[in-house]
């Protein structure tokens, strides 16, 4: 199975007829102010992706502080793929909106960037990425994160997005169990709730259909 954070927060909503039809590849049918919502969205998607590979900075709309102003991007629309320590051959799989580095204050930070066309910005996507790209290769396996940031790890989370038409920006610290007591606390960390919630997901959805 490859699931990505959208397809388990559908089963956790309880929308499990979507996620059968995901899963075997199918169409998925949605309201129309939805597939609306969907279009807008990926028209946004597009015009920050191009403008970011352009100037290698932010969408201007974005650059709301000092720090955001100075941010490079180093990658959009990223694709990763990490293997699941759960029972069976199941993977994650996400797509990174952007990547970007800033030396600040000196300090060398590294973001992960979401795009959002809503309100929703919620933690638990991020610390799914943060999982994700912690060993996550690219489809012909190649370790993008490894040969190209370094033995770094991401030390930001950013939400990029509009909310009744203005710039919202959220800055989330990305966090990672230190020891064996903060791995097993639940939520202790971004990457904990990340990894958590994502296997709990894949073994229930695993249970339910007995792949």
């Amino acid at each position: 199975m490859r699931i990505s954070y959208s397809t388990a927060k559908l089963w956790q909503d309880g929308h499990r007829e979507k996620v059968y039809q995901i899963l075997r590849g199918e169409p998925v049918e949605y309201g129309l102010d939805q597939e609306r919502a969907f279009a807008y969205g990926k028209g946004l998607h597009h015009a920050f992706e191009m403008e970011a590979n352009t100037t290698h900075r932010l969408p201007a709309v974005f650059q709301t502080t000092p720090l955001l102003e100075q941010v490079e991007i180093v990658a959009s629309e990223l694709k990763l793929y990490k293997k699941l320590p759960v029972p069976g051959d199941h993977y994650l799989v996400g797509v990174l909106d952007a990547v970007g580095i800033v030396n600040w204050d000196g300090n060398f930070i590294v973001m992960i960037i979401d795009y959002k066309s809503g309100k929703d910005q919620p933690l638990r996507q991020m610390g799914v990425y943060h999982y994700l790209v912690d060993g996550g290769v690219t489809a012909d396996g190649y370790n993008w994160w490894d040969n190209n940031i370094g033995n770094v790890p991401p030390t930001h989370g950013v939400f990029m997005g509009f909310v009744d038409g203005v710039p919202q920006n959220r800055l989330i610290h990305l966090t990672k169990p230190k020891d064996k007591q903060e791995d097993i606390v639940p939520e202790g960390t971004t990457w904990t709730m990340g990894r958590d919630f994502i296997c709990s997901t894949v073994e229930d959805i695993s249970r339910e259909l007995e792949l």
